[in-house]
């Protein structure tokens, strides 16, 4: 979910940065999402959306604190 940008599609009043974050609004939904500044040229910005764990190393501890069967009797 990288994608690239023509400059002049962000508003002049928002200072770019390499690495920092905007909020981006697709229409009809109110909900933000939230994109990283990858790369700046003087004609494109290119935009990253994926999650800030994407192709990281995941390790997971969990607790196995029961078994239910089919029947629904916790073993």
């Amino acid at each position: 979910m990288i994608f690239t940008l023509n400059r002049t599609d962000i508003p002049d009043d928002i200072p770019l940065e390499v690495g920092m974050t905007l909020n981006m609004h697709e229409d009809g939904n109110p909900r933000p999402i939230p994109v990283i500044v990858r790369d700046l040229t003087d004609t494109n910005v290119t935009l990253d959306a994926n999650h800030p764990l994407a192709g990281q190393e995941l390790t997971f501890e969990v607790e196995l604190v029961g078994v239910k069967s089919p029947s629904g009797l916790i073993l």
